[in-house]
């Protein structure tokens, strides 16, 4: 589902080794059907799926409008190929899963340009208290929970609160030639621990975002435990 321009991205294209806190609890297929169109500078998706409630009754659906600006964001995080000019996305989105307590809603602004070596993005969602309590990152979102085994199964992190909250994140990279872009991104899951994450990447780009090797250094900071990862990956191939 194209409901974030963070979750949507696809793989060798990310910036970082993980995707944003947000575009990874959205990382996920389910089945249904999408349609999606554009018009001059605007685009716009609308999708219905089975919903996380697996075969009982209920659905998710969303709908998602985008704005670009210049030549767009592009399909790929970071400022690599980019022009002088300033160039950028913005979208916002309505998502609205049925559960068990009732509808569990969100509504979403995020955002991503470039300026010549300079690339930039943010996000915020505003979740109600019935969609705090199932959204979790996906399982490979770097495992850096403090508490594997505990609240925090496979390292997930979760959104989970007892009321509604606003979890956000923001990024900045800098491109110091063709082969090298630095990274810092920022991760706050407004969640009852007060859980943020700050990570770190440096790309040393081989062919394009299609073959990199990435180092990150990611750290959580909460009301709980701490916990730091470094993680090392390489990327090689296209998805599509």
């Amino acid at each position: 589902m194209h409901v974030l321009l963070s979750n949507s991205v696809d793989p060798e294209d990310q910036l970082f080794i993980d995707r944003s806190a947000l575009g990874s609890a959205f990382d996920f297929w389910d089945g249904g059907i999408a349609i999606n169109g554009s018009q001059d500078m605007l685009n716009w998706w609308a999708g219905l799926s089975n919903g996380s409630n697996s075969d009982q009754s209920g659905h998710t659906y969303f709908v998602r409008g985008e704005y670009n600006f210049g030549t767009g964001a592009g399909n790929a995080e970071g400022a690599l190929g980019a022009n002088d000019e300033l160039n950028g996305t913005i979208g916002a989105t309505f998502f609205d899963d049925d559960v068990a307590t009732g509808d569990a809603m969100m509504f979403a602004i995020d955002g991503r340009g470039t300026m010549g070596p300079i690339g930039v993005g943010g996000e915020v969602a505003f979740l109600d208290e019935n969609l705090t309590s199932t959204l979790w990152t996906s399982g490979d979102y770097g495992n850096i929970s403090p508490d594997p085994g505990g609240s925090h199964p496979d390292g997930r992190l979760s959104f989970a609160d007892n009321d509604d909250t606003t979890p956000f994140g923001v990024w900045a990279s800098y491109l110091l030639n063709d082969e090298f872009e630095g990274a810092v991104r920022y991760d706050d899951l407004d969640n009852a621990l007060n859980e943020s994450v700050v990570s770190v990447v440096v790309n040393w780009y081989r062919s394009g975002s299609n073959a990199k090797w990435q180092a990150q250094w990611s750290d959580v900071d909460s009301d709980g435990e701490d916990g730091s990862t470094f993680q090392v990956g390489i990327v090689v191939g296209s998805t599509r």
